[in-house]
């Protein structure tokens, strides 16, 4: 029973180990993403298609609930650039400020 015990703690710590570096390697991906003009214009294109910067109150139960679902995507993305990069997501908010004044 014990020999069972620790082959299945030894798979659980492997498996753990395994999801980490996927994570890590998750994270490095996105961050190299967001330290490049092209990336940072992108992120932000999706945070505004996803709705983080408009009120979505519609009279349509239905309507407002499929916008506030893309919201709930853009507010994952926006914790994950907090979580991962947040002085990157100042350069790209500036970025964009300055192309929207032209």
């Amino acid at each position: 029973m014990t020999d069972n015990w620790e082959e299945e703690q030894e798979r659980k710590a492997i498996a753990d180990r395994d999801a980490l570096l996927r994570e890590l390697q998750l994270e490095d991906d996105f961050v190299g993403i967001m330290t490049t003009v092209p990336g940072r214009r992108f992120v932000w294109a999706m945070l505004d298609k996803f709705g983080i910067f408009a009120h979505n109150f519609d009279e349509s139960h239905a309507a407002m609930s499929y916008h506030e679902g893309r919201r709930s995507v853009g507010l994952y993305l926006m914790d994950y650039i907090q979580k991962t990069c947040p002085h990157l997501y100042h350069t790209m908010a500036q970025e964009n400020a300055i192309k929207t004044e032209v």
